[in-house]
């Protein structure tokens, strides 16, 4: 929710608002970002995280363990393609 809003709203402020807004959309957007990265990274851990649960739960114990190392596997491509990402 806070994304789309920023997206949305930051750029009407920008464009729209009164002289000097770009600099204060531009800053606020900035300060956002950590918030919003925040919420998508506690997202995307708690729904691969329920996706192991359900495997457990519904799933023979083979095909768990296989759902349990591909969802792991997610976890590693995403921190380390996030890792290379913020390193540049």
């Amino acid at each position: 929710m806070n994304s789309t809003l920023v997206s949305v709203f930051g750029p009407t402020y920008a464009l729209n608002g009164p002289s000097g807004s770009m600099h204060t959309a531009v800053a606020s957007m900035k300060e956002e970002r950590l918030t919003i990265l925040f919420a998508f990274g506690m997202g995307s851990f708690f729904f691969g995280l329920s996706q192991i649960f359900v495997g457990w739960i519904i799933m023979p114990s083979f095909s768990a363990v296989m759902c349990t190392l591909i969802v792991l596997l997610g976890f590693m491509k995403t921190y380390f393609a996030a890792h290379r990402v913020m390193a540049r």
